[in-house]
């Protein structure tokens, strides 16, 4: 009995081995097949690391082919995305017309069918278009880059399709969107007029999918080209408020980034940019500029700054001056207000109040230099600190400064979104400020889609 229990171990071993042996022979292959292959792939690292990780793997790869192309086709289709445009569909469509297929050209075809798989996901969550080339500022929170498991997560299935939407945005915004395109156009956009609400849709589509795909429970998102920002929390909307914004030499970037800080009776340390061009011209002419209007100036010295008189000021060179720190104390003149909400970014915007009330009446928006004044920024601030897991603190007059660290950081979305449609069902269309929705259109329509190799 125990010669018969070994000889049955040893056999197991030897089809181990055997298994193995056969597996790392068809890992070899698919992987000299992918070599053949790669130049007209987006995602060919993605594939490589993922045959490469386990002898195995490329049996899941098998399972792609070309029926899984129809139904990426009707998805694409769905949400304003043509797959014709990916190097990868050019390429399989030569190896459909061919009569006779070696394994050579089946491998081939399930490489190009999984990289087309890759790309459209990527697509639908992260958008065709680097952001960077419609705003250079643009950041997120997120990395841009899509898990190596993703082959095994959507191989092919009764539920491929199911599986391939979960990647476009489920927030309400977007999806009211895509519904709006099905519902109008139920094929890809024929219509070569940059300008209709057509390519205006498929453009905000677009900006959705540049968004994190969690806002956060808690989140403030600010919508520049509408001029509202809203408060939410557990997809209640807590406070709605009229924003000033940039002008259209000084725009307001679109980023996410997460606010840190609450600064009450705040001082103003001047941006670089508007020291030199807005400020400093006007203290050259009239040096009691200064004095009047609550500025105090300092020298940079290695990380420190350093006091300086107001009357020295006028004993240096214009690049000595420019050189300078400018710093208003809190006051009537102060354009931050009561209020200053901070947030990491490199750009030196932050929200805050301000004392010049009229200005939220105007029908004009777009007055400020970047940053963005807020209507309801005290209201703001104090609902940011609370759910920012500190306690709002009456400020006693006298007390002119004080900041306060939230616990529990709270995600801001800077956002332009030119198009939307209501709960309701409501289609809104605003001002495109910033002149970048022909931009959009120009290079959803005419650009090849820039994955990320």
């Amino acid at each position: 009995m125990f010669r018969s229990a070994l000889s049955f171990m040893l056999a197991l071993q030897l089809l181990s081995c055997a298994t193995s042996s056969n597996d790392k022979i068809q890992q070899n292959l698919w992987l000299d097949s992918l070599s053949k292959t790669e130049l007209l792939l987006n995602y060919s690292p993605h594939i490589k690391m993922f045959i490469s990780r386990f002898p195995n793997n490329y049996q899941t790869l098998a399972k792609y082919n070309l029926s899984q192309i129809p139904i990426m086709r009707r998805i694409g289709n769905r949400h304003g995305i043509d797959i014709a445009k990916y190097r990868s569909f050019v390429y399989l469509k030569r190896l459909e017309s061919k009569a006779k297929k070696s394994d050579r050209v089946s491998m081939q075809e399930s490489i190009l069918v999984a990289d087309l798989a890759i790309s459209l996901a990527h697509h639908l969550r992260f958008g065709g278009i680097d952001p960077r080339k419609v705003d250079s500022n643009w950041r997120s929170l997120t990395r841009r880059k899509l898990p190596l498991s993703i082959l095994s997560d959507l191989v092919p299935s009764p539920y491929f399709e199911a599986k391939l939407e979960l990647f476009a945005p489920q927030n309400p915004g977007y999806q009211r969107l895509a519904k709006w395109l099905q519902e109008h156009h139920s094929d890809l956009p024929q219509n070569r007029n940059l300008q209709s609400l057509e390519w205006r849709v498929l453009a905000n589509m677009e900006r959705w999918r540049w968004l994190d795909s969690q806002l956060g429970r808690n989140y403030v998102i600010a919508n520049i080209a509408n001029a509202t920002l809203a408060l939410v929390s557990d997809n209640r909307t807590l406070i709605s408020s009229r924003i000033i914004i940039g002008r259209l030499a000084r725009q307001t970037p679109v980023f996410s980034s997460k606010i840190d800080s609450i600064v009450r009776h705040p001082n103003w340390t001047v941006p670089k940019t508007i020291w030199t061009q807005d400020i400093l011209p006007k203290v050259q002419s009239d040096p009691t500029y200064l004095d009047r209007f609550d500025f105090r100036l300092f020298e940079k010295e290695s990380r420190q700054l350093r006091p300086l008189k107001n009357d020295q000021f006028l004993q240096m060179t214009k690049d000595q001056q420019e050189s300078l720190v400018a710093i208003q104390t809190y006051g009537p003149s102060n354009p931050l207000g009561d209020v200053k909400i901070n947030f990491e970014n490199g750009y030196q915007v932050y929200l805050h109040d301000s004392p010049n009330r009229d200005l939220f009446s105007s029908k004009q928006t777009a007055l400020s230099s970047g940053c963005i004044r807020v209507q309801k920024a005290t209201e703001l601030a104090q609902h940011l600190t609370l759910l920012g897991g500190r306690e709002w603190l009456e400020l006693p007059e006298e007390k002119r400064h004080m900041t306060q660290q939230l616990k529990y950081p709270i995600p801001i979305h800077i956002v332009y979104f030119t198009v939307w449609i209501d709960d309701s069902g409501r289609l809104y269309q605003v001002k495109d400020l910033y002149r970048r929705d022909t931009l959009m259109a120009s290079l959803l329509i005419h650009a090849d889609v820039d994955l990320k190799r």
